[in-house]
């Protein structure tokens, strides 16, 4: 008796009591989980705060197996000898987590599964899975129909982005569904829109002006942001991408009470590139590179105010600026036969005359978020300033032998800072949300008020020489004074646009499941007439586990400011406005169809987009005679196609990732088809080497050829693949690492190597080839 008492006594004290708690990503609990001792036949389910106890286990070690309706299943290997009173498990989203995923695609908060409109998202573990900093890149590594295109304008390259055959004007860029207006020679400042604060991106294709309004003829790019839920946050990342990028960002924030605060910071630079470089040591002039020179940085604020769980109130502010640097090759005739340097030489200085770019972001948003209704005011305002910056201002002679010492060194040497143009957006949205039955209405106004000003940069010595605000003509009585024009046909000027429009749209939920919803717009415009757009979407949804989607909408997209007005001569050959452009619209016809599973997902999407009086610029002659570039409508361009997205998780560690496109472009003029792949396709495998610690990230990208004019002639640019292989190492849980390489069978296009200095310089591909990568960040 005495043994059997001391041999219950020990099993007693060989047990124990063990306490958990499972947390998502975001730190919050999870409720329902599944728990299962792997052995020992015992389960059990989480509390609604995420707990869970486990009693009577006499093993010193012993297995969890955690299972929970979207999220991966996940084992944890538990010693009964760990100290903490309560352990923390996290689970990661699975696919399935898509199902719950919320978009605004139809200007509300909707479940992916539920709306009418075939949506596409980016998801934050896709951009974890990668190494950018910039919203372009990612949409060019994970959608096939994304395609980056290098131009010059003005001796500065610069970045364009054509997505299903349409630029990059034709889509609506927002951030947090404000619109994004920052703009520089008619292409949008990719350079503001990084990725160091994105939760997910949000792409609806196709015309959506009936919600969004003007710009959304090809589809909407909505950029959301992280809403941290802990207590507190800090992130850290470094990130070596050269001769791409060096970048570092910081965010850090917190929650207290009802009050929210969330800062980031990132800067930006590099040393550029050039595919084609001149020899420094025979030719002089301004070195153009393929990516220029830069440093810019961009700082954020958010704060938000929530009472009573049904009223926000959220002011954020944004500045950026980016600094461009260029330089020029010099020769100096040396006149001294006894100099080392006889009888010439080259050296290298700065450019006068460089882009500076400024942009300053305010917006205001107050919401009502009710159980039946829900009333969003919100108030924006951009300002984006392009400056002109010489370093050397009342151009002294850096090319005489006596001064090149001193322009290149002295502290003397006048420098100045002029702003050149300014384009000023203020936007108005309210919209409310009602809910009614089993319809979803949206009652909205908006109102948009745009400027764009343009000065001329004045001569150091002659000043605005008769004081009148324009060039001179070049004659001794009105001499040219100009450095920089207006281009407004160099003249100091501001130009106005302005629209307001009512929106209108319902979401009807029929009783089968199937769902129906239309929208309308009234654009009431006061340098055009008047327009209506609409759109209308049905999802059927009786072929579970597949969701049928059919799609009509009919878009517009307003002239530009710069479009209707430019004048700019300073350019060879000039740029020149057209105030006799008409609005572009399009009929937008899409069917698809798509299943949402946790391991096997897919969608197939075909596509009609009817474009007429497609803005674009054209070759033609002046009244003179002369050659210039002008805007002007494109009669009939029809882009057709499919898209297809698949995404298959095989196991715990294999995940693969693949989407195709296929455009199809018709036009009676040529300059509307340029620089379009036909075929396009991104595909990206993960492998969990050690899961949970250790992932290898590969993806690879093709693009189709296209062709390029000159004039007449027709230039034929190559199809391509890329190959990048990244490494992910969660060396702790708030510690991570990635390494890799990019490009990694170092593809360039052979074109780059001819010796016609233009047609080397229009190339298929500008990536620099093959590259180590390293990223470093840490997160609290």
């Amino acid at each position: 008796m005495f043994y059997i008492l001391i041999l219950l006594i020990s099993f007693m004290f060989a047990s124990d009591n063990f306490r958990f708690q499972v947390i998502n990503e975001l730190g919050e609990p999870i409720d329902g989980v599944n728990i299962e001792i792997i052995d020992n036949s015992i389960f059990t389910v989480t509390d609604q705060n995420g707990y869970f106890s486990i009693n009577d286990i006499f093993n010193d070690k012993f297995s969890i197996k955690l299972k929970h309706l979207g999220y991966k299943q996940k084992i944890v290997n538990v010693d009964s000898n760990y100290q903490m009173d309560v352990l923390i498990i996290n689970l990661e989203p699975s696919i399935l987590e898509l199902e719950r995923t919320v978009i605004t695609g139809l200007r509300k908060e909707t479940y992916i599964k539920d709306t009418p409109v075939l949506t596409h998202v980016i998801s934050s573990k896709d951009i974890e899975n990668s190494a950018y900093t910039s919203v372009k890149d990612i949409l060019e590594t994970r959608m096939p129909n994304v395609q980056n295109v290098v131009s010059s304008h003005a001796g500065t390259s610069n970045n364009r982005v054509k997505i299903q055959g349409l630029d990059n004007k034709y889509m609506l860029f927002l951030v947090d569904g404000a619109r994004v207006s920052g703009e520089f020679a008619g292409n949008l400042d990719f350079s503001m829109l990084n990725l160091s604060n994105v939760e997910k991106i949000e792409i609806v294709e196709g015309g959506m002006s009936s919600l969004y309004g003007s710009s959304a003829i090809g589809g909407v790019v909505n950029i959301i942001t992280k809403k941290n839920k802990a207590p507190y946050w800090f992130r850290y990342s470094y990130l070596d991408d050269s001769p791409m990028v060096i970048s570092e960002s910081v965010n850090y924030g917190f929650n207290y009470k009802n009050f929210y605060y969330d800062f980031n910071k990132i800067n930006q630079q590099t040393n550029g590139y050039d595919l084609t470089p001149m020899d420094i040591t025979q030719d002089t002039g301004v070195l153009i590179k393929t990516l220029e020179e830069y440093k810019n940085s961009s700082i954020g604020h958010t704060l938000r105010y929530v009472f009573k769980d049904k009223y926000l109130l959220e002011l954020n502010y944004k500045n950026y600026f980016n600094n461009i640097y260029q330089y020029e090759n010099h020769i100096v005739q040396v006149v001294d036969q006894n100099s080392s340097l006889y009888p010439f030489y080259y050296y290298m200085s700065y450019k006068n005359n460089v882009p500076r770019f400024e942009d300053d972001k305010y917006s205001l948003k107050f919401i009502i978020d009710d159980i039946n209704y829900r009333l969003k005011i919100m108030y924006n305002t951009e300002k984006y300033i392009k400056n002109s910056y010489f370093f050397n201002y009342s151009y002294l002679d850096c090319d005489n032998e006596s001064e090149d010492f001193f322009c290149n060194n002295s502290d003397d040497l006048i420098k100045a800072n002029f702003t050149n143009a300014i384009n000023y957006n203020k936007n108005l949205l309210v919209q409310y949300d009602y809910y009614y039955d089993s319809n979803e209405l949206t009652f909205g106004l908006e109102m948009t008020d745009d400027s764009y000003s343009s000065f001329n940069i004045y001569d150091y010595h002659l000043g605005d020489n008769n004081n009148d605000g324009q060039c001179g003509e070049g004659f001794p009585w009105d001499p040219d004074d100009c450095l920089v024009e207006s281009i407004f046909d160099s003249v100091d000027d501001i130009k106005y646009f302005s629209t307001h429009s009512l929106f209108f749209g319902n979401q009807y939920n029929l009783f089968n499941g199937d769902k129906f919803s239309f929208s309308i717009r009234s654009v009431i415009s006061k340098n055009y007439k008047d327009d209506f757009v609409y759109s209308m979407a049905y999802m059927l949804k009786r072929f579970q586990p597949y969701d049928l989607r059919f799609n009509y909408s009919r878009g517009f997209r307003i002239p530009a400011i710069k479009e209707l007005y430019y004048n700019f001569q300073g350019h060879s050959p000039p740029v020149v406005g057209n105030p006799n452009l008409y609005p572009t619209s399009n009929d937008y016809i899409s069917i698809s169809i798509d299943r949402r599973d946790p391991y096997d997902s897919f969608s197939f999407e075909l596509f009609y987009n009817d474009v007429k009086d497609m803005i674009g610029i054209s070759s033609d002659v002046d009244d003179y005679g002369n050659n210039i570039l002008l805007y002007n409508n494109f009669d009939h361009v029809v882009f057709s196609g499919l898209n297809c997205h698949y995404e298959r998780i095989f196991d715990n560690q294999n995940h693969i990732k693949f989407v195709y496109n296929y455009t199809n472009s018709k036009s009676n003029n040529q300059e509307a088809l340029e620089l379009i792949s036909d075929h396009s396709l991104r595909i990206n495998y993960y492998y969990d080497a050690v899961i949970d610690k250790v992932r290898l990230a590969i993806s690879s990208k093709y693009s189709g050829e296209k062709f390029i004019l000159d004039g007449d002639d027709k230039t034929i640019l190559d199809d391509y693949v890329t190959f990048d292989l990244i490494s992910i190492f969660k060396l702790e849980k708030f510690l991570e690492f990635k390494v890799g390489c990019k490009n990694i069978f170092n593809y360039k296009d052979e074109r780059r190597l001819l010796d016609d200095n233009y047609q080397s310089d229009i190339l298929t591909i500008y990536d620099p080839g093959r590259r180590f990568i390293m990223e470093f960040i840490l997160n609290f």
